[in-house]
């Protein structure tokens, strides 16, 4: 299924590096740690009223990149797990 948000495919991140201004020359961007151990994250998705949302397409990012790219879609009970 296609992103329906627009045009916006949430990969914006991945194009840029983050930058910013540091007036004393002690900032420094964290770099990616590609090493690092994945911990297992679950999500819990309710609409505004409290309900559940069932199957609702969603996009977990992390450090620019989409981490649930093969399962955009939460399951029956309203859950989206990304490692």
């Amino acid at each position: 299924m296609d992103w329906p948000y627009g045009d916006d495919d949430g990969t914006q991140l991945e194009e840029s590096a983050p930058s910013w201004e540091c007036p004393d020359e002690s900032c420094h961007c964290r770099e990616q740690d590609l090493e690092a151990e994945q911990v297992e994250v679950s999500i819990l998705l309710f609409d505004p009223i409290g309900e559940r949302m069932a199957g609702a397409l969603c996009r977990v990012l992390y450090q620019g990149r989409v981490l649930n790219q093969d399962q955009p879609n939460a399951d029956g009970s309203g859950w989206v797990t990304v490692l």
